[in-house]
C-alpha cells in the first residue's frame, strides 16, 4: 500500500468493478487524488457511467470532503503506519 504514482498522487490499491452492461471486470487504480464522483468507462464495451468513489475512498481510510492536500497527507500517514506493522 502507498506508492507514489506521479504529481503527488499516492497509489492506494486496485479495485475490480464489474460493468453493468457487459459484465466485464474493470481494474480501477485507486489513488489519493480521486474525486468523489467521476465518469468511468468500461474497457470492454465502452459503457460510460458516473461512479461514486466516496465509498471506495472510505474503505481506504480517506474521509469524504477532504481537499487534495489533506487526502495526500492522510494517505502518507496511513502508508507510514501500515509500514510499521
Amino acid at each position: 500500500m502507498g506508492h507514489v504514482i506521479g504529481r503527488g498522487r499516492i497509489f492506494l490499491g486496485i479495485e475490480d468493478l464489474q460493468c453493468p452492461r457487459c459484465g466485464g471486470v474493470n481494474h480501477v487504480k485507486i489513488h489519493s487524488d480521486l474525486p468523489e464522483r467521476d465518469y468511468l468507462s468500461c474497457t470492454f464495451c465502452g459503457y460510460r457511467a458516473m461512479l461514486n468513489f466516496a465509498p471506495i475512498m472510505d474503505k481506504y481510510g480517506v474521509p469524504r470532503g477532504a481537499s487534495k492536500a489533506e487526502k495526500r497527507e492522510i494517505t502518507q500517514y496511513l502508508r507510514s503506519e501500515v509500514g510499521k506493522i
